[in-house]
């Protein structure tokens, strides 16, 4: 199973993931900009849905944890796509960053 970055992970789990990433399949490397950029979609669509709920209702204290939560995935995921051994196109590479952006 590929596991990306975890929202309690840090830059040393960031470091194993791009080791991780040396030991793949070649063909697994030429799909990672798709599931990056899947998963940042992911989340941004998480948070909006949040963000609309917070709209709608009172703020809890785990509505913010879970944004909180989500923003620092994200700006995980960033991370790792900047440190990953492998090309990744600037326009993945700019999607990634304004989507990583539009939830702070």
């Amino acid at each position: 199973m590929l596991h990306l970055v975890e929202s309690s992970g840090e830059s040393s789990n960031v470091d194993r993931q791009v080791e991780t990433f040396k030991g793949l399949n070649e063909q697994v490397k030429q799909l990672m900009p798709q599931i990056l950029l899947a998963t940042i979609n992911m989340y941004s669509t998480q948070y909006s849905q949040l963000t609309a709920q917070v709209c709608n209702s009172r703020v809890s204290p785990e509505t913010d944890a879970r944004k909180s939560a989500l923003r620092h995935s994200a700006r995980l995921l960033t991370t790792l796509s900047a440190r990953l051994p492998y090309n990744i196109s600037s326009e993945i590479s700019s999607t990634l960053a304004q989507l990583e952006l539009s939830m702070n």
